[in-house]
């Protein structure tokens, strides 16, 4: 089975598209002749497309992406680059010395009275490629998931159909390739059809969203003329509902993460010699882990919620408005119970969130070792919501540590 692996329905570039047209704000055609909605045309290009956009989609997946990597990642811009020109974009790569690019765009239409700023990230999640069926970095076409039995299948050819059902593996298939994937068939679908926006678009594409944007605030201030016309951003870097369904979301939770490293002896010693008396650092990192969270998944750091504004009676029936789909995605995950309940997934959003990214002590497997590791590290991932302060989050838990009977040494 493919494990941290993105698949993607190839229906979802249909339902990208859906959510464009929105950004796109009712695209309208030039021509009075023509009776067709944008919608329409872009609808019906795909139709007589749909082996080209697939194909063409494999391509962009083709691309490595990996923000530390500058080589490749600037070459992953440059081929956005060039689709954004081929399709009417004015577009161009920001570079600031030694980060990945931005790609940027201008969609500029006569007499629009507002512009509009849509984000894509193309870079993508750290990858080991020990844990693909197929290396992360060549798309390859499956007749449904792996785990449900799917089969590899050539690329369609010209004239064949394309199944909706099919799943397309590749690293960024989901997050955040999809959207440029959906984007680009749809600017070219207007470009044919003689179809124009009715609001000017710009296109700010990230290169390291998954590196944590880092040099993201410089971008936006080098270049702070290029982004002041903007009048609202779309972001396109989120999930469909879990039902399938498009969604559009008016905030994300921030994050921030954190590595909380507890050192035993001064060096690894042997678990035939010092066992049993020596400090075992995997353990006492797992009391402290389990001191942080309780079994309902409640956070008990000290004043964790406390500074999380409460939302409003429209956030309410938003989130009641939202179908029930919890059962549903328990079962198609092959979770007993979630954490919270009976709250669903939406409600659970709404509060900031303590999670362990990743554990390492020692080794396992054909290279465990009987060794007492002398020290045991835990990555923390911390999603903020509105009100919050990242230092603020921070020193609690350092404090929480401290309360422990830790000496928090940075």
């Amino acid at each position: 089975m493919q494990r941290d692996t993105t698949a993607m329905r190839l229906a979802k570039i249909s339902r990208m598209k859906k959510l464009l047209l929105i950004a796109l704000s009712c695209a309208t055609p030039i021509s009075s002749i023509s009776a067709q909605s944008g919608g329409e045309i872009a609808r019906a290009y795909r139709e007589a497309h749909e082996v080209e956009i697939l194909r063409n989609f494999a391509e962009l997946l083709s691309y490595p992406n990996r923000a530390r990597d500058l080589d490749d990642i600037t070459r992953a811009a440059e081929y956005i680059r060039d689709e954004l020109l081929a399709v009417g974009v004015d577009s161009e790569l920001l570079q600031l010395e030694d980060v990945p690019p931005i790609v940027y765009g201008e969609l500029n239409v006569p007499g629009a009275t507002r512009t509009l700023g849509i984000y894509v990230h193309y870079d993508g999640q750290a990858v080991d490629p020990s844990n693909w069926t197929h290396p992360p970095f060549e798309p390859t076409l499956y007749s449904a998931p792996i785990p449900e039995g799917g089969r590899q299948l050539p690329m369609p050819e010209p004239g064949e159909a394309v199944d909706p059902t099919w799943r397309l593996y590749a690293r960024s298939a989901g997050d955040d390739k999809a959207p440029i994937a959906a984007i680009l068939p749809v600017l070219k679908a207007f470009q044919e059809g003689n179809v124009q926006s009715t609001s000017n678009l710009i296109f700010f594409f990230d290169g390291e969203e998954e590196a944590g944007s880092r040099n993201l605030p410089r971008y936006m201030e080098t270049f702070k003329d290029r982004l002041d016309p903007i009048d609202i951003w779309l972001f396109f870097d989120g999930p469909a509902h879990p039902s399938g369904r498009p969604q559009i979301t008016f905030g994300v939770r921030g994050s921030m993460g954190m590595e909380v490293t507890v050192y035993g002896a001064a060096r690894n010693l042997h678990s035939g010699h010092y066992g049993n008396w020596a400090p075992d650092t995997g353990v006492i990192l797992s009391r402290l882990l389990v001191s942080m969270k309780d079994e309902a998944g409640r956070v008990l750091v000290d004043g964790w919620y406390d500074t999380a504004e409460p939302i409003g009676e429209e956030e309410r029936a938003a989130l009641a408005a939202m179908p029930a789909w919890d059962e549903q995605l328990k079962r198609e995950l092959g979770i007993v119970r979630s954490e919270g309940e009976p709250e669903s997934l939406p409600e659970r959003l709404m509060v900031p969130a303590l999670n362990i990214r990743g554990i390492t002590s020692g080794n396992t497997g054909a290279l465990a070792r009987n060794v007492i590791p002398n020290t045991a590290v835990a990555a923390l991932g911390i999603r903020l919501v509105k009100g919050n302060d990242p230092a603020h989050l921070r020193q609690l838990i350092v404090d929480h540590i401290q309360r422990q009977g830790f000496h928090v040494v940075s």
